[in-house]
């Protein structure tokens, strides 16, 4: 589902998401939890010495609605937002749907203006 795959040129570890792999279907939002902060904190541990960022790859290709269970996501945004505030660089969403896009319009209510300004989405073509 998600990977620490290298570090950018500033030293942040560097997160590969396939959101494809998620299945709401086969978790708990328990599980869901323990994997983020056990994915966010490795990703940091693995960081530059004296760097305390990381970089999300998020690679929606082949996803969809069918990868998503909102509860699930609403357990995720407060860990990220409460634990990891200031720790994201930027998040590179890529190969979105208008489907993914419209989500995100309903993510981000619950975010703060710094760290939607780091989210970078791009359309599939």
């Amino acid at each position: 589902m998600a990977f620490v795959i290298g570090k950018d040129k500033y030293g942040h570890s560097i997160i590969l998401w396939r959101v494809k792999l998620m299945d709401p279907k086969t978790t708990t939002e328990e599980r869901i939890q323990k994997f983020l902060f056990y994915t966010l904190n490795t990703a940091l541990t693995q960081t530059a010495v004296g760097v305390d960022k990381y970089t999300i790859i998020a690679d929606f290709d082949g996803a969809g609605i069918k990868n998503f269970n909102m509860k699930q996501v609403n357990k995720m945004i407060p860990i990220v937002r409460d634990c990891y505030a200031e720790r994201l660089a930027k998040l590179y969403a890529i190969n979105t749907s208008f489907a993914l896009r419209a989500i995100w319009g309903t993510i981000k209510i619950f975010l703060d203006k710094e760290t939607i300004d780091k989210v970078l989405l791009n359309e599939k073509e």
